[in-house]
């Protein structure tokens, strides 16, 4: 049973790795590149010493890297 947005991409990842998870003009990502880049968004917050559940707003154009910072903030 999925318990987050984030069970659902790394449940994706494992059984679609190579299938486009996310498609722009400029290209696509698969889910196993979403979710690097999304854990790698993880990695920096963490490393930023945010306080549990801190605020972390997200302004950009609405292009694949918008998702992986949707998906690293969650």
């Amino acid at each position: 049973m999925l318990k987050s947005v984030l069970d659902y991409l790394e449940q994706s990842e494992e059984r679609f790795p190579g299938k486009a998870a996310v498609v722009d003009i400029s290209g696509c990502d698969t889910y196993r590149e979403l979710a690097d880049k999304a854990r790698r968004v993880g990695t920096f917050l963490v490393g930023k010493k945010l306080e549990s559940n801190a605020v972390v707003a997200v302004l950009m154009d609405k292009k694949r890297d918008a998702f992986a910072a949707f998906w690293g903030t969650t």
